[in-house]
């Protein structure tokens, strides 16, 4: 099987750092084991349902994903909007930790793999 990264679809957990799930959309015309893969949006990504307590400055609830550093692919796409990998990071604007990272997601499935450069 292959090493690259796995692709993401809609089983796959995709949180902020508080467990916020980021509302990615999805490629209904590219599935993996019926299930649909997600799509690199522009940000910023809309989190719902951060668990950070405001209760003091500078705490903030992640309301944002703003931006994704890793974890696209640019080969993979549909209708040419690049699939997300297992690979992805990027930055919220929840605190704390200031523009939090966001953890590595969770695939859900291992059919489909990107290839990656030698």
């Amino acid at each position: 099987m292959s090493s690259g990264p796995t692709v993401l679809t809609t089983e796959s957990t995709v949180e902020c750092a508080h467990s916020g799930q980021l509302q990615l959309p999805r490629g209904t015309r590219l599935t993996v084991q019926g299930e649909p893969v997600l799509l690199a949006p522009a940000a910023p990504v809309p989190v719902t349902g951060c668990t950070t307590v405001e209760n003091s400055v500078p705490t903030t609830k992640c309301l944002n994903v703003l931006s994704f550093t890793t974890g696209t692919s640019a080969r993979l796409t549909v209708r040419g909007v690049s699939v997300l990998l297992d690979t992805l990071a990027g930055n919220t604007d929840g605190q704390p930790p200031a523009n939090g990272p966001l953890p590595a997601p969770e695939a859900g499935q291992d059919r489909l793999r990107a290839a990656v450069k030698p």
